[in-house]
């Protein structure tokens, strides 16, 4: 199994660079974030994908609430 940083790291290859403040950046959070979906996901993490599920972007809110409830976006 790998570790939290390492799937983090992962992750964050897989989606790209985006410019801050712009949408696809939310939308990279939200899929970054989702990497560590489910029942041991840290509290701050939970509070970012609560956040992200509130989005305006339709992308950004659906992975946020998928990861919510357990679904991992990769």
């Amino acid at each position: 199994m790998s570790d939290w940083r390492q799937d983090h790291d992962d992750a964050k290859r897989r989606v790209g660079m985006a410019t801050p403040g712009t949408v696809q950046y939310a939308k990279n959070a939200a899929k970054v974030l989702a990497t560590h979906a489910g029942p041991n996901m840290r509290p701050e993490t939970r509070a970012k994908l609560e956040s992200l599920a509130m989005s305006d972007d339709a992308e950004t809110s659906q992975v946020a609430r998928a990861a919510l409830r357990g679904v991992s976006y990769f």
